[in-house]
Order: C-alpha cells, then sequence, then structure tokens
C-alpha cells in the first residue's frame, strides 16, 4: 500500500564544503528552503585533545532568516552530547526546554565552531554596499556547549564582501560570501573547497 504522504518540496540553495586553515577541520554545508522555513545543516570533522570530534547541527529559520530552532549532536570518543534551542514568535528562548531568559529579544544563533550562521543576518539584513549593521547572537562555544549574548556588526564592504566584528571589536574578519549569501571565505580561518 502507498502512503498519500508526499514528500515537502525543497530547493536546495547551497551544497559547499570548507576546510579550515589553521587547523585539521572540515565542513560539509547545505542550505535549503521549504514552504515555511530554510534549513542550513552541517557536518564538522575535527580533533579535539588529539581524537576526532564531530558535530552535527540543523538550524531552522523563519521565512525572514530568524531562528527558530537549533539541534546540535557532538561525538567525541565514547561522548555524545546534545543541544536543543528554541525561538518562539515573541523572541523567547529555551534551552532543552528550559527558559533562557537573558537571551530575549535575540533573532540570531551563531555556532562557534562554523561560518555557517553568519549567513542568518547577512540574508536578514539584506545591507546595501556600505552600510552596516549592529546585532546580538547567541553564541553557542566548542566543546561545552556554553551560551553566551554576543554583540556582532556587520558592514558590506562590497559586491560580495562584508567585514565582521564581534565582542565589541575583540574579533574582526573579511568575510567574502557567494550570491546566497553563504560564506566562501571566512578570514584568515576557513575557505569553501566546492564551488
Amino acid at each position: 500500500m502507498q502512503s498519500s504522504e508526499r514528500p515537502l518540496p525543497t530547493l536546495l540553495l547551497g551544497d559547499v564544503l570548507w576546510t579550515r586553515r589553521d587547523q585539521v577541520a572540515f565542513e560539509h554545508y547545505r542550505v535549503t528552503e521549504l514552504p515555511d522555513f530554510f534549513a542550513i545543516q552541517g557536518c564538522v570533522l575535527t580533533t579535539l585533545e588529539d581524537r576526532p570530534y564531530r558535530v552535527d547541527y540543523v538550524v531552522q529559520c523563519d521565512p525572514d532568516w530568524k531562528t527558530r530552532a537549533v539541534h546540535v549532536q557532538t561525538n567525541h570518543g565514547q561522548t555524545a552530547r546534545r543541544l536543543e534551542l528554541e525561538r518562539d514568535d515573541s523572541s523567547r528562548w529555551t534551552r532543552d526546554g528550559e527558559r533562557m531568559p537573558e537571551f530575549d529579544g535575540l533573532l540570531d544563533i551563531d555556532l562557534a565552531i562554523t561560518p555557517s550562521t553568519n549567513l542568518l543576518p547577512i540574508r536578514r539584513l539584506d545591507l546595501g554596499i556600505g552600510a552596516g549593521a549592529a546585532v546580538e547572537a547567541v553564541w553557542i562555544q566548542f566543546p561545552d556547549f556554553e551560551a553566551e549574548r554576543l554583540p556582532q556588526s556587520y558592514r558590506r564592504t562590497g559586491d560580495g564582501t562584508y567585514r565582521y566584528e564581534s565582542g565589541g571589536g575583540g574579533f574582526a574578519a573579511e568575510l567574502e560570501v557567494d550570491d546566497q549569501g553563504i560564506v566562501t571565505r571566512y578570514g584568515d580561518l576557513w575557505d569553501r573547497v566546492t564551488p
């Protein structure tokens, strides 16, 4: 018997491989558009304490590129960890079902281990050349999943280039992006190796 359910139509916006310049790390990253949301997903393979370390994640965003849900799983030796974050329509965040009032009002997630989440403010802000904007994100650090509120700024410096700063200028990187807003080069840290 055949099911009457049909798969949701999806549009693949990006399917890329990144490599890290300063350490052994690769990421396979995909961006898909579904009828009511966008999904970004990635698999980062690197090392931690001289052992393989794997991070799998999915970020769901609404049609305006505001984060809805974040699912992360890491594997390191025999240790597997999971993290679930959600943002409701009033921009209230929960972590594994528990409220996180310190992040109320924030729209973006920033996963520290990947350049993927820069796509979200780049697409949502849709800056003209020379324009800039300040945002704050829920910044998740690895491997401990510690979360903090991270001030960030984006300035579009050219057709496909941005100046990114965080932590009040404590970190800065020049970003190069494709026509979808997907990072092709993240300062001196990440390079895209597939078209």
